[in-house]
């Protein structure tokens, strides 16, 4: 298929730089470049999923999840003291 196509300044200057680095035809850096980007697979294998390792942790017997509001509020009244006491 042909077609014409108008490619931003910057674009073009990656067009170009990978032309002469790869050594190869315009034709090919663009199909090259639509394969990589428009292709699900391609793209698919090059990014594995994300993948979280739990740590086993524990919380100290002094924190108890039923006392985080009496931290935040502890810390939110220290910042505000913080901020009020600047010259």
């Amino acid at each position: 298929m042909r077609s014409t196509i108008t490619l931003e300044p910057d674009v073009a200057q990656l067009v170009e730089d990978a032309i002469h680095t790869q050594r190869k035809t315009f034709k090919q850096v663009i199909n090259d470049a639509l394969r990589i980007g428009l292709s699900p697979l391609t793209h698919d294998a090059a990014h594995a999923p994300y993948r979280v390792e739990p740590y086993p942790g524990e919380l100290r017997p002094e924190y108890r999840l039923l006392n985080a509001n009496q931290l935040a509020a502890e810390l939110e009244e220290a910042e505000i003291s913080h901020k009020v006491s600047r010259p």
